[in-house]
């Protein structure tokens, strides 16, 4: 199952948060349209039922802030 969310926000230090429908488990790999990896999950904040997820970027874009609003993706069984 692919489970969609977005990126919301860029703190630093390699780290994005993201916001999805639902948890998701942790260190889960976060792709975006292309398959190609953005990071893996490293924690989750906020609200039970929808929380914020961090996620620990896999290299560094160019343009970091490009990723703000981005479609990411996370398989799970």
């Amino acid at each position: 199952m692919r489970i969609e969310g977005n990126i919301v926000n860029l703190p630093g230090r390699g780290l994005i948060i993201g916001r999805f429908p639902r948890p998701v488990p942790l260190d889960s790999p976060v792709i975006d349209n292309r398959r190609k990896k953005i990071g893996k999950v490293v924690s989750l904040l906020g609200p039970v039922d929808k929380p914020y997820t961090v996620i620990k970027m896999h290299g560094m874009p160019k343009n970091p802030l490009s990723l703000v609003g981005r479609e990411v993706y996370i398989e799970v069984e």
